[in-house]
C-alpha cells in the first residue's frame, strides 16, 4: 500500500518554523517564575542530559532511536554540540521524575530548543505520551520536513512508515502506521478504528474510554475518521491482530480532512 503524504511546508520555512516556536516557548517562560539556568555536565548514552546539580534529564516528546547504531550515535554527537558544559532552561512537562529518577522536560541552551533541533535534523522522531504531550504540532512539523528530506533516521529503512495492511511486520516496536480506517465502532466506551475487513487479524487502532474523551476536548471525535487516511504512531502489539493503543489525541495525525 502506498502511503499518502501529509501536507507539506516550504523547506525554507524550516528554520523560521523553529525560530517561531521557540519565542512561543519562551514567551510562555517570561509569564511566570523562571528557575535559574541548570548547567549540562554530559550527554548520557541514553540521550539524557546530566546535570551539574546530579539531576538527570529527559528531553520530552522524542525517541532517538535505538541507544546503539549511526543514528543514534549522532543524536548524542548532536546533543554534545549543542548541550555540553553550557546552561540551559528547562520547562518540565510533568512534576518529580520518571520511574528512572529522571525529570521529564523540554529544553533551551543558548537560544536553541533541543527537542527541535534534533527533529529538524533527521535526528529523532516525534513519541509523545500523556506526560509528554505538549508541544506537538510544532514538532510533528519539524519530524514531516525532515521525512520529506531523507535525513538522518528518516534514510533508514527500518524508519520509514509502515502500511497498515503490513502492521504486523511492526509488532513488538514503535512505528508510525499510516492507512485508510474502514470502519469505526464504539463499544462501551471503547472506540476501534479498523483498517481491514477482519477485525481478528487485520491493523486497529484503540481508544479507551478516556483517549475518546480527551480527542473529544481536543475537538474532534474518534468515529468521524471512518473513511480517512490517518497515520497513528505508538508501540504496536498483538491483540486480535497488530493494535496500538491511542492514549492522546497527539497520537494521531489526520492526512484527509
Amino acid at each position: 500500500m502506498r502511503s499518502a503524504s501529509a501536507p507539506s511546508l516550504r523547506l525554507p520555512r524550516r528554520a523560521a518554523l523553529q525560530g517561531m516556536a521557540l519565542a512561543c516557548w519562551l514567551g510562555a517562560w517570561a509569564a511566570r517564575a523562571e528557575p535559574a539556568p541548570a548547567l549540562i555536565r554530559a550527554v548520557r548514552a541514553d540521550g539524557g542530559l546530566q546535570l551539574d546539580d546530579g539531576r538527570l534529564v529527559r528531553l520530552a516528546g522524542i525517541d532517538m532511536g535505538e541507544e546503539q547504531g549511526q543514528v543514534a550515535a549522532a543524536s548524542r554527537a548532536k546533543l554534545e554540540q549543542l548541550a555540553a558544559g553550557k546552561s540551559a532552561v528547562l520547562n518540565a512537562t510533568v512534576e518529580g521524575e520518571d520511574r528512572h529518577g529522571r525529570l521529564l522536560a523540554h529544553v533551551a541552551v543558548g537560544g536553541v530548543w533541543l527537542q527541535g533541533a534534533l527533529l529538524e535534523a533527521g535526528l529523532a522522531r516525534v513519541r509523545t505520551d500523556l506526560d509528554s504531550r505538549a508541544r506537538a504540532e510544532e514538532m510533528l512539523a519539524l519530524e514531516r520536513l525532515a521525512r520529506q528530506r531523507g535525513i538522518g533516521l528518516w534514510a533508514e529503512r527500518r524508519f520509514a512508515i509502515v502500511a497498515a495492511d503490513q502492521a504486523e511486520r511492526a509488532i513488538g516496536r514503535f512505528a508510525l502506521v499510516e492507512g485508510r480506517v474502514l470502519k469505526a465502532a464504539e463499544i462501551r466506551g471503547r472506540v476501534y478504528l479498523n483498517f481491514g475487513e477482519d477485525w481478528r487479524r487485520d491493523f486497529t487502532i484503540l481508544f479507551e474510554a478516556p483517549a475518546a474523551k480527551l480527542a473529544r476536548r481536543a475537538g474532534w471525535e474518534p468515529r468521524s475518521l471512518e473513511g480517512k487516511r490517518i497515520r497513528a504512531r505508538g508501540l504496536v502489539r498483538s491483540f486480535n491482530g497488530p493494535l496500538i493503543e491511542a492514549t492522546h489525541p497527539e497520537q494521531i495525525e489526520k492526512l484527509e480532512v
